[in-house]
């Protein structure tokens, strides 16, 4: 949709989605998606440590300083994300618990990709073309 290609168009629908999303139930409808709001924000801190790790291992540099807070984020994350998920489910409240699980999807997706990566570049599959981060 041409108008939505747009920065203004892209930003206009973010700014609108979220007005009509904070208007639901009264002026209290933000707070739907809250109980997932700490997982999707610290999925979004481990993917920025998961990239970090696998520039830091295309330019053969250590990887410690990215992979321990790495893992260890994705472990408590990913033990928080099931909890609620499974929360969700036992309550009935389909709306979060599919989030939820959608967002577990693609923690899980994101994870193997990176390992795919890394697999292709260490098996000489997938060549650094001198890109430049």
């Amino acid at each position: 949709i041409k108008p939505l290609a747009t920065r203004h168009g892209a930003t206009m629908v973010a700014v609108l989605t979220a007005f009509a999303l904070s208007m639901i139930n009264g002026g209290a409808g933000g707070l739907i998606l809250w109980p997932l709001f700490g997982a999707a924000n610290q999925m979004l801190a481990a993917l920025a440590l998961l990239v970090a790790t696998v520039y830091l291992i295309k330019k053969k540099r250590p990887v410690k300083v990215t992979i321990i807070p790495f893992t260890f984020m994705i472990i408590v994350e990913t033990w928080a994300l099931i909890y609620n998920v499974v929360n969700f489910l036992q309550t009935s409240n389909w709306l979060l618990f599919f989030i939820g699980v959608i967002l577990l999807i693609l923690e899980i997706w994101m994870v193997f990709e990176s390992l795919n990566v890394y697999k292709k570049y260490k098996s000489g599959e997938l060549v650094d073309e001198g890109i430049v981060a």
